[in-house]
């Protein structure tokens, strides 16, 4: 994983890297414990894995360029499909988990005190300030399940990403 990041033999190491993630994070769900968290990161690898994310920034272009062999920097489409889909599996994680939401409890999730018994379960300092306060809790979880049910409209434009993706990492 190593060599990936840092571009080292980058089409043979994402593609060891890739086998041995998805190996390593299916392992707990053998003994019986189901983690949704991995999902992206599992996606993100193959996505790499897939890639030519190695032919622009990488040490392998670098001992290309020191040897004579010409580096190439024009822009190409083939190095921004694995952005995009990236996009694309991120919005559909979070339109599932509010979709999720509403489906099971409804507006009971926005109405209930699960936004304070989450926010307690992580005990953060702003998580307990904000636990003083119900009515900015219920504020929270609405905020919470809108971002989340309407994320895709990330993808429609670059404006709405620069609310929607800064928003769904809160």
């Amino acid at each position: 994983m190593i060599t990936s990041l840092f571009g080292m033999c980058t089409r043979l190491s994402t593609f060891v890297a890739c086998v041995l993630g998805i190996y390593l994070v299916g392992i707990p769900y053998n003994l019986g414990k189901i983690n949704h968290d991995t999902a992206v990161a599992c996606i993100s690898v193959a996505v790499m894995a897939m890639s030519h994310c190695g032919r622009m920034w990488s040490l392998d272009q670098l001992v290309a360029y020191l040897r004579g062999k010409p580096f190439d920097l024009t822009p190409s489409a083939e190095y921004r499909w694995p952005i995009q889909m990236m996009r694309v599996v991120i919005c559909s994680v979070f339109f599932g988990a509010g979709l999720n939401k509403l489906r099971t409890s409804g507006l009971d999730w926005i109405t209930s005190e699960n936004m304070q018994l989450n926010l307690l379960h992580f005990a953060t300092p702003v998580g307990l300030w904000l636990l003083r306060y119900p009515l900015l809790c219920h504020c929270l979880a609405a905020f919470t399940i809108v971002v989340e049910f309407l994320h895709p409209l990330s993808l429609v434009s670059n404006r709405l990403a620069l609310f929607w993706v800064p928003a769904g990492v809160l």
